[in-house]
């Protein structure tokens, strides 16, 4: 869905972005916008077709790691129109398909190695301070020497929620890296953990 080589972004987000010491990271930044927009479009397209697939909205969850708890984490956290209502159709038409009537809630994140990144950007660029009490629960899982993601970014996290009241449970991996998907907690592997949380915070019946 790209009208370009790092897709479309606003021009205050590449303003923003502009400030970013290499070409490379400018060129992420734009990139950046652009997986959102598309993973708020990913999640309403679920809602579209949720009668088709017989797809419980009630009960959406968004997974990832690194990048892609970035976006799991905005997902959990922004409002509607964020990462959607920054550009016109007329400034991007393959926006045109992306069911801009159909919500984007999710109801709870795993966020594994990730961070607020793409919270933060959109007060960076817009002043907007997203969270509050009414965010998705979280589960934070971050290994404490990871090279890639810094795990101050889990810590930061973790105190926003403890300031909002919002509902998260956190697990620092002690000695561990990023990508650590063996990784385990109290005997759990971290798709175990995961499914419990997921569980607990959706108050579901497991047969």
């Amino acid at each position: 869905r790209l009208a370009g080589p790092y897709g479309t972004a606003p021009a205050i987000w590449e303003a923003v972005g502009s400030a970013a010491p290499t070409e490379a990271d400018r060129n992420q930044a734009i990139a950046t916008y652009a997986a959102g927009r598309d993973a708020k479009a990913a999640v309403r397209w679920v809602y579209a077709n949720a009668e088709a697939y017989q797809i419980n909205t009630h009960y959406i969850t968004a997974l990832g790691g690194s990048a892609g708890a970035l976006l799991s984490v905005m997902l959990g956290v922004t409002e509607p129109e964020d990462y959607r209502d920054e550009l016109t159709v007329d400034q991007d038409p393959t926006l045109a398909t992306t069911h801009l009537d159909q919500p984007s809630t999710v109801h709870t994140i795993l966020d594994f190695w990730g961070s607020d990144g793409l919270v933060s950007a959109l007060e960076g660029a817009y002043g907007h301070q997203r969270f509050d009490a009414t965010d998705a629960p979280i589960l934070i899982v971050h290994g404490d020497e990871d090279p890639t993601v810094a795990f101050s970014e889990a810590i930061d996290l973790r105190d926003t929620y403890e300031s909002t009241g919002a509902q998260y449970e956190f697990h620092q991996l002690v000695g561990q890296g990023h990508s650590v998907w063996r990784a385990t907690v109290a005997g759990k592997g971290l798709d175990e953990l995961a499914f419990d949380f997921v569980v607990a915070q959706q108050s579901l019946t497991v047969e």
